[in-house]
């Protein structure tokens, strides 16, 4: 496939942006041009599947694209980190929304969500993730940085089981704001605990 200057300054533009993006987050294991590197590899490798979404004229291709482009290259710092630290991957433990979630009702009301809610298989050794104790631990550890009232919302929403609708009426905003609210909060809690899976 022939490709334009325009599309290969986007792919430019693209490895740029992915490149600053993770090495915000990974600058004390990987040098900058280390990921570069790895960035621009994924893209050329994948540069006419990316073209054809940097092609579209509305923001979704853009968006996919850039997230390829992240993915790959998380995946990549995440390995190189671990090389460096001397851990595997496979030791990464990654939490849902649904997990964040449970934990917190779980922190709440003392009743352990079953496996199948949260989606996880625990391992048979607690030290490699899947242990509700030391996952609530770290939920916990999580919350005590929020805000009290960001807090409050939590516990009351997923602790206490009270509706978005409640939330609402008691604070004089509406639905939608509440559950943006819960969501903000939750990916927050996520990113504290390591962010989301790459995989």
């Amino acid at each position: 496939m022939e490709m334009s200057d325009e599309t290969r300054d986007k792919l430019d533009e693209l490895v740029a942006i992915t490149t600053r993006a993770l090495t915000k987050r990974y600058w004390k294991y990987l040098p900058a041009e280390e990921i570069r590197q790895a960035v621009a590899e994924f893209v050329w490798r994948k540069r006419n599947k990316l073209a054809e979404y940097l092609q579209q004229e509305d923001r979704p291709g853009w968006a996919a694209a850039s997230l390829a482009a992240r993915r790959a290259g998380d995946r990549y710092c995440r390995k190189a980190k671990a090389d460096r630290l001397g851990y595997s991957p496979r030791d990464e433990f990654f939490y849902s929304k649904a997990l964040v979630q449970e934990m917190i009702k779980y922190s709440c009301t003392g009743v352990a969500p079953k496996a199948e809610q949260v989606d996880i298989k625990p391992p048979k050794s607690p030290a490699e993730g899947g242990n509700l104790n030391a996952m609530l631990f770290d939920v916990e550890q999580a919350m005590a940085l929020l805000e009290p009232d960001d807090r409050g919302v939590l516990y009351a929403r997923y602790g206490d089981d009270v509706s978005s609708e409640v939330l609402a009426q008691e604070r004089q905003v509406t639905r939608q704001t509440i559950d943006n609210r819960l969501d903000r909060l939750v990916t927050q809690l996520i990113n504290t605990l390591g962010s989301a899976s790459p995989y």
